[in-house]
């Protein structure tokens, strides 16, 4: 097992938040949201919209092999 290395979220990070609520949309099987469809959408993507704002804050998980 591969220790994780924990550090902060960065504005450099949205497209990964993006990434990552994309397949947290598509966690069913039946569910095949595009990313473009996910940004449409102004229930979801307003969890990722504008990132990094004065009071957003948050953690990425690294492999420190990487």
């Amino acid at each position: 097992m591969t220790d994780l290395g924990i550090r902060a979220a960065t504005p450099a990070d949205s497209e990964f938040l993006v990434d990552m609520l994309v397949e947290a949309v598509n966690w069913l099987p039946e569910r095949d949201w595009s990313r473009a469809e996910i940004l449409a959408n102004r229930e979801l993507a307003h969890y990722v919209t504008g990132w990094m704002r004065p009071t957003d804050f948050g953690f990425i998980a690294v492999d420190p092999a990487d």
